[in-house]
């Protein structure tokens, strides 16, 4: 046996390919349905004298370890070669998460395969050098594909158009100034907030509007809380069986879900079950409802819904915010109402899906029977859970969670996407845009991966102009950043570069979901001044035209759709990769560095956007902070 003290002096060339009984190639894919069968082809350099090679499975869940001997397949001067055929079902795989890695006998010791780059794996002398992610989900787990080929658009109701007549509580106040009225805003960041200013947004004024939402290729319409409630944003649901009056009640959903339909758009509700408002019909606190919340008797039928800790004062509340007490969703009784009562109602209505407010903190069972009653409703139906990390892998409350293996999600809010896009976008770092998405190709079910909640900005986070302009907000009060407004530089730097971000986003795997107004140039701080009213009559015609233009190439190509993705570049400030369907295959190519950039076709080509043909061998410029789509001629 060698002895080395550099474990850098280790022969370090390892290739991996995996094949799929169901899905073909699958080199850069680690998740794969219960009854698929993989082979593993592993070569290792042949200086490393490797005599035998297994594959050690660890299950997540038990921390057991399988190990499966590979069978050497001879090779040549350069390498040794191995392989294993595995079926999942025979090696007594449960739909589950799991480890991988290689163990190898050498002629410099036991040695293992290191797989801290997806795709890339290297060789290790460590035991505990980082494994490879593995998901196995169930058979027949499906989501629908409806959702995939087009563009979402996400609307906070109160502030995206006025229509019909508002009937403003007596608590609320309505601001008359649609243009300039400042949002309500806490004095100091983190003080309580009312939030009961209203501008008066309506599902009445989002039905006028279907027509232009359309024209930006959206096939799905995901509505902020629309449910009765107090406040302007409605996170704080009073009556889950009720549209807000304010927003135009039940009648308004049934036209908004109607004139939808007529444009080939689906509508999706967004579902805040982990915590009720106190002023609700079920806590209850302030005594506006029916006597027979939580907080009116410890014999109400709504009482096991909360925790509480000193009756009827104190209370389990999320993120200590005593507004909104936390339900305990793994309550059998709350269960059963929001998976019969609650997904019959709107299910029958005719929505298209739902959208979980803080996923990460509703609990297993729930997900599961919510799954099980929107399903039986509407199997095309889409259920989407906000959770900001991988959810692959994401542990939440000390459990690790178990979002795709078939039982509960159909896809999530995919933020680490919209942080490698700013990281890319602003930063110039392609490459960390390129480790993300390899990553989340690699540990999604495709099936996930294809409806993608993939957005630049939301609700939650400052409005991607801002970020994108290299302003960031910090230092200011809040009472200075309520009229704070980018100068021309700082706005002309932040389209350009949005512009930019966008045509990778319309490119990349999962669907593109606009936050209302993006589109239209709209500026925000952090909350609430990202929910402004939208600038009816003064949008950015050209950005505007931009998103358009993009919406339809979207809607319109399949390798955008569902299509592999390849990168064949990526660095500081560029990337370069493609979409590929056996129908279409597509070249994207960003740059938002300071210096134009080159690279020569292989093929024939067109551009996607204007049809301009271009020539084997031609070099194509990407100029500084611009972009390319290219059609490749079958």
């Amino acid at each position: 046996m060698r002895t080395f003290a550099d474990p850098s002096a280790i022969p370090n060339a390892v290739r991996l390919q995996r094949s799929s009984a169901r899905r073909g190639a699958a080199e850069h894919l680690g998740a794969f349905p219960h009854d698929d069968t993989i082979t593993f082809r592993l070569s290792l350099d042949r200086a490393l004298g490797c005599r035998a090679a297994a594959l050690c499975l660890t299950d997540d869940d038990s921390s057991l370890t399988h190990n499966f001997p590979l069978t050497a397949q001879g090779g040549d001067c350069r390498w040794d070669c191995f392989s294993l055929t595995l079926r999942l079902s025979d090696a007594s795989m449960r739909d589950g998460l799991f480890w991988s890695r290689f163990a190898l006998d050498t002629d410099y010791g036991r040695l293992y395969t290191d797989h801290s780059r997806i795709g890339a794996p290297s060789i290790s002398a460590s035991p505990d050098a980082p494994a490879e992610q593995i998901t196995v989900y169930a058979s027949d787990y499906d989501t629908p594909a409806w959702i995939t080929g087009g563009v979402m658009y996400h609307i906070f109701v109160d502030r995206f158009c006025p229509g019909g007549e508002v009937v403003c509580k007596d608590y609320a106040t309505l601001e008359p100034d649609w243009t300039n009225g400042i949002p309500e805003f806490a004095e100091v960041r983190g003080d309580r907030l009312e939030n009961t200013t209203f501008f008066g947004g309506t599902l009445w004024g989002i039905a006028e509007k279907m027509e232009e939402i359309a024209a930006l290729g959206v096939k799905s319409l995901y509505l902020s809380p629309i449910f009765t409630a107090r406040s302007n944003h409605k996170y704080d649901t009073g009556d889950y069986l009720q549209v807000d009056p304010m927003f135009g009640g039940d009648a308004a959903l049934q036209a908004v879900i109607a004139r939808a339909s007529t444009c080939g758009i689906r509508v999706i509700l967004d579902g805040v079950f982990n915590h009720t408002g106190d002023d609700s019909r079920y806590f209850n606190r302030y005594g506006h409802y029916p006597p027979d919340g939580a907080c009116d008797s410890p014999d109400s039928p709504y009482f096991p819904w909360y925790t509480f800790s000193a009756y009827p004062s104190k209370y389990r509340c999320w993120w200590d915010i005593d507004i909104l007490p936390a339900v305990r969703s793994d309550n059998a009784a709350y269960r059963s109402f929001i998976c019969g009562e609650v997904v019959r109602k709107w299910g029958e209505m005719g929505i298209g899906g739902w959208r979980l407010d803080v996923a990460d903190e509703l609990a297993p069972v729930f997900l599961e029977d919510f799954r099980s009653a929107v399903k039986r409703i509407d199997p095309g139906a889409v259920i989407y859970g906000e959770v900001w990390e991988d959810a692959s892998n994401k542990v939440a409350y000390g459990e690790r969670r178990r979002y795709f293996r078939g039982h509960q999600l159909d896809a999530v809010m995919n933020y680490p996407l919209r942080e490698a896009m700013i990281a890319f976008i602003r930063d110039g770092d392609g490459a960390c845009l390129r480790e993300t998405v390899e990553t989340l190709v690699h540990n999604y079910p495709p099936q996930t991966l294809r409806m993608l909640m993939n957005s630049l900005g939301t609700h939650d986070t400052e409005r991607i102009l801002n970020i994108l302009s290299g302003h960031s907000g910090e230092g200011h009060s809040n009472r200075e950043l309520s009229t704070l407004r980018l100068t021309p530089e700082e706005r002309a730097l932040g389209i350009a570069r949005l512009r930019c971000a966008y045509a990778a986003m319309i490119c990349l795997p999962g669907v593109p979901c606009i936050y209302y107004g993006d589109e239209a140039g709209m500026e925000g701080w952090r909350d609430p001044f990202n929910r402004l009213p939208y600038p009816w009559g003064r949008e950015d015609k050209a950005l505007l035209g931009h998103y358009r233009r993009l919406g339809g190439l979207r809607a319109s190509s399949p390798a955008l759709a569902e299509g592999e993705i390849t990168f064949l570049a990526a660095g500081e400030g560029h990337v370069l990769f493609t979409r590929s369907a056996p129908e279409e295959r597509l070249i994207c190519a960003v740059n938002v560095g300071e210096k134009s950039r080159r690279f020569t076709l292989e093929t024939a080509v067109r551009d996607a956007l204007d049809d301009t043909p271009f020539c084997p061998g031609e070099q194509i410029a990407v100029k500084s902070l611009s972009w390319k789509i290219l059609r490749v001629e079958q």
